[in-house]
């Protein structure tokens, strides 16, 4: 009997633990930057708005309505979720779930514009790593010499330059103005006939020389517009 009343006792203490939650609330910043870490902690209250323990369901949600994280954590937890740093800017959502009471929280990504820097041989690799359109002019240093690149990226995008120098080998800097975009790089091989910058295309012959293909295009509907208009002429004879 005494085993039965503790039971019971039990039971009644989970099931008005269970009931008692009746708010909660996120505690977290409303901006963030990309590359940066949300911390956020979910908190539930009784009627008398006092802290009581419980679990928690969470989902994190980008500007397109996305579901971009999900999990459980428990009242009062602190939850890290890191942003990429070509998240998507704009409002982003929180939502969170527990015993029944749904609640969320809106905050907004801001903007980043960088770009990673790399080599590959002779081969200068900028990529647009942030979440808005690159555009800045890239001052690049071969050896005492310097040459600027006005550099536009969309999100995600890539150029490649080649570097040419008198052959040797040199030192290679380059800056985009910012303090955390420095590339530097010492005893790098390079030929040519002179310093200097080199676009280079990387695909197909189509996407290599698109106004070569246009020309081709045009002279071919010219060519047909003429042979179309004689064999009408010898047709009227």
């Amino acid at each position: 009997m005494k085993k039965i009343g503790i039971t019971f006792f039990v039971v009644v203490l989970f099931f008005v633990s269970f009931i008692s939650a009746q708010s909660l609330d996120i505690e977290m910043k409303n901006k963030y930057a990309p590359g940066e870490t949300i911390n956020f902690k979910v908190v539930l209250y009784d009627d008398n708005l006092q802290k009581i323990d419980g679990s928690v369901k969470y989902e994190v949600y980008n500007h397109y309505s996305e579901i971009v994280a999900t999990g459980n954590t428990f009242s009062g937890e602190t939850v890290n979720y890191k942003i990429s740093e070509d998240a998507y800017r704009g409002p982003w959502k929180i939502v969170v779930t527990s015993n029944g009471i749904v609640v969320d929280r809106l905050f907004n990504v801001g903007e980043l514009e960088k770009a990673e820097i790399t080599l590959e041989g002779d081969t200068l690799i900028i990529t647009n790593v942030g979440n808005v359109i690159y555009e800045k002019p890239i001052l690049i240093y071969i050896g005492e010499n310097h040459e600027t690149a006005l550099v536009n990226l969309d999100i995600g995008q890539t150029k490649r330059i080649r570097l040419t120098a008198p052959t040797g080998e040199y030192a290679i800097k380059v800056n985009d103005g910012t303090d955390d975009n420095l590339f530097e790089a010492t005893g790098v091989a390079l030929t040519g006939n002179a310093i200097g910058l080199q676009s280079v295309i990387k695909g197909n012959f189509f996407q290599q020389y698109p106004m070569l293909i246009i020309f081709v295009f045009v002279l071919v509907g010219l060519f047909s517009v003429v042979l179309v208009h004689r064999v009408k002429n010898k047709s009227a004879e």
